[in-house]
């Protein structure tokens, strides 16, 4: 008969002796003893209250029979421990056992070799499932997250991802577990956005936190915006671990882009003066308008005329001509819209194609604006009052817009009259040019006037009032009317003391330049009188240029002082067949980019360069095209006159 063993193992089934009975029994600790058979020779209390077997039945048995489950991943491990001598500690092992058949359970388990034993090995093991179920339900709270959850050691090397995360990034957890956070897809799309999660991964392994938004790379490449934190976790008051989390903000980021995008076409449209800069404005911010594709506006014009712009394409004219051009699907939408003049029903669902009328206060279709999207918009209740605002914003700038134009017809209409004249002297060759810089106003504040004196004395004349706009164009049909009289009755050196009188004091609107050149074709000479004005040249007929910049006075509007000798004012020159006289504004010659002086030295190399027989028509249009590159920043009269050669 065997001897009893220790306090907690049956009879026969004592503990080689090698091994502390006592301390094992004590410790909580599973422990069976195995042969090179794999067939059990001992096993502890521990052992046997977890396999279900007692500790007689073990006894020859093999590791098959007692734990079927877990027998074939610690099969590879002992026979490794037989061969070479050597433990294999902390490995985890998971599988059921006749007492939980069914039922999971995750062991950590180490094999060693008994001293002085090479045909027995020790197996110790204990059960950690309690602490696995723990992971387990952190794990099930992360995944069912709707945010980006995760959990980091403090080296920035990821533990954990959530279900979402990994699901969102088109990813299996072996593709990110055990890698550097920076390094997995979500983030290696970039390096500067790697870099700024090391930085904070740096922080937060300090126990700083950080929080900012980021693009992330997620299924297909789609980068995605996303509010990201990084929070230490703390055992005690020493950093852990790290929590990264991440919640998707793209409804927010397009809130904002197309809040963004509606402020600026808000704020262009405020800007705009005519229906052609409404029609260019309106197109280009589609992101204003639901990220649509395109947008096309029309509006009804004069005689029948359509004008319509859309997204990335030129302002264009419909009318009806015997070969009219094809009408664009977006604008035939538009053209019916506005026949059609129905109010949107908010309640509707946005369609790939709106079209929405524009109208004027009466209510009346003075337009109508089309947008298209590459895909049918998501539904969103606030979709159609967005897109009633922005038809509101182009409504509203359409009928400024069509104020102004009336006033720039009015004003053109008073322009052509106070501006074109017919110039009937035989011995003159005259040629004028305008080109205004206002788009409110056809002409502003430069004039020109031709006026016969005598039979032979006729006199040139081009001004410019200060400002812009109809105010100045107002000023300077006065003035024109004032000046010319004064030609027909006063002296030369007395036209501009007369004028000023003549205006209203030394209000700043009424203050203008002038410059008078009266030409005698019977003495081949001109007289020449300035008020601030830039100086005319005399282009002879040989080729020279001279700058005829004798004595100026101030401009008209400002008193010249009475005090003291004033000097002579007017500058007589001869003036001979095939001699030209070039009158200018400074807006011909001076630029934000070009001073006056060096203006005016260009012009006159320009005029030196030309052949001497150039017409005066040629002669402008030469001037205009060399100096005058695009629109014009300041209004640019021109006047040319050249004295014919006899035969």
């Amino acid at each position: 008969m065997e001897a009893e063993g220790p306090s907690g193992t049956e009879p026969g089934t004592r503990l080689p002796g090698s091994v502390h009975e006592a301390i094992i029994e004590r410790s909580g600790t599973g422990v069976v003893v195995l042969d090179r058979e794999l067939r059990y020779t001992a096993a502890n209390s521990v052992a046997v209250e977890t396999n279900g077997f007692s500790a007689q039945e073990h006894i020859g048995r093999h590791l098959r029979e007692v734990v079927p489950d877990v027998a074939p991943e610690l099969e590879p491990v002992l026979t490794q421990v037989f061969r070479t001598g050597k433990a294999v500690t902390d490995i985890e092992v998971v599988g059921s056992v006749a007492p939980t058949s069914g039922r999971t359970r995750y062991w950590n388990v180490s094999v060693v070799p008994l001293p002085g034993d090479e045909d027995h090995l020790a197996v110790v093991f204990v059960d950690i499932t309690g602490q696995r179920s723990g992971d387990q339900r952190l794990r099930d709270v992360m995944n069912s997250l709707f945010a980006f959850v995760g959990l980091l050691d403090i080296a920035g090397h990821v533990l954990e991802a959530n279900e979402a995360a990994l699901v969102a990034g088109g990813l299996v957890a072996d593709e990110v577990i055990g890698r550097r956070f920076w390094d997995t897809p979500w983030w290696s799309w970039n390096e500067g956005v790697q870099q700024r999660l090391r930085d904070a991964v740096d922080r937060a392994a300090k126990g700083e936190p950080s929080r900012y938004d980021e693009l992330v790379q997620l299924r297909g490449g789609r980068l995605t915006p996303i509010d990201f934190q990084l929070a230490p976790m703390y055992d005690g008051d020493r950093v852990v671990g790290l929590v990264p989390s991440g919640i998707d903000i793209t409804s927010r980021v397009d809130a904002t882009t197309r809040l963004e995008a509606l402020a600026r076409l808000s704020g262009t449209l405020a800007g705009c003066t005519t229906t052609d800069e409404v029609l260019a404005a309106a197109v280009e911010h589609p992101a204003a308008v639901e990220d649509a594709e395109s947008l096309t506006i029309a509006v009804a014009g004069l005689e029948g005329a359509v004008r319509f712009s859309s997204t990335g394409g030129p302002l264009t004219e419909l009318r009806s001509t015997p070969t009219p051009i094809p009408i664009p699907q977006d604008v035939d939408t538009a053209l019916r819209c506005m026949d059609e003049a129905q109010p949107v029903d908010p309640d509707e669902p946005v369609a790939p194609v709106e079209s929405v009328p524009l109208c004027d206060e009466a209510g009346e279709a003075i337009g109508a604006l089309v947008i298209r999207w590459s895909e049918k918009p998501e539904p969103d209740p606030s979709a159609r009052a967005r897109i009633a605002l922005v038809a509101d914003l182009c409504s509203q700038a359409l009928v400024r817009a069509a104020r102004v134009d009336e006033l720039h017809r009015l004003v053109t209409a008073v322009g052509r009259q106070v501006l074109e004249q017919e110039v009937d002297r035989p011995q003159l060759d005259v040629a004028i040019r305008y080109e205004p810089s206002t788009e409110m106003a056809r002409f502003g504040g430069d004039w020109f006037d031709i006026v016969e004196v005598t039979g032979s004395r006729t006199a040139v004349v081009l001004g410019d009032v200060a400002g812009h706009g109809a105010a100045a164009a107002g000023t300077m049909a006065q003035l024109k009317g004032l000046v010319r009289g004064l030609i027909l009755s006063a002296r030369p050196g007395e036209l501009f003391e007369l004028a000023t009188r003549g205006v209203a004091g030394p209000d700043p609107e009424m203050v203008a330049t002038a410059a008078v050149a009266i030409v005698d074709t019977a003495a081949n000479s001109v007289e020449v009188v300035r008020a601030g004005h830039p100086p005319p040249l005399l282009w002879r007929a040989g080729g020279s240029v001279r700058r005829l910049d004798g004595v100026t006075r101030p401009p008209i509007g400002i008193p010249v002082p009475t005090e003291g000798e004033r000097p002579p004012e007017v500058l007589e020159v001869d003036f001979g067949p095939g001699d030209s006289l070039v009158l200018f504004s400074d807006g011909l010659v001076e630029t934000r980019a070009r001073p006056l002086d060096c203006g005016i030295e260009e012009l006159e190399a320009l005029l030196a360069g030309l052949p001497g027989d150039t017409t005066a028509g040629h002669t402008a249009d030469a001037v205009l095209a060399s100096l005058v590159q695009g629109e014009a920043e300041d209004d640019v009269a021109l006047l040319v006159v050249r004295f014919r050669e006899t035969d």
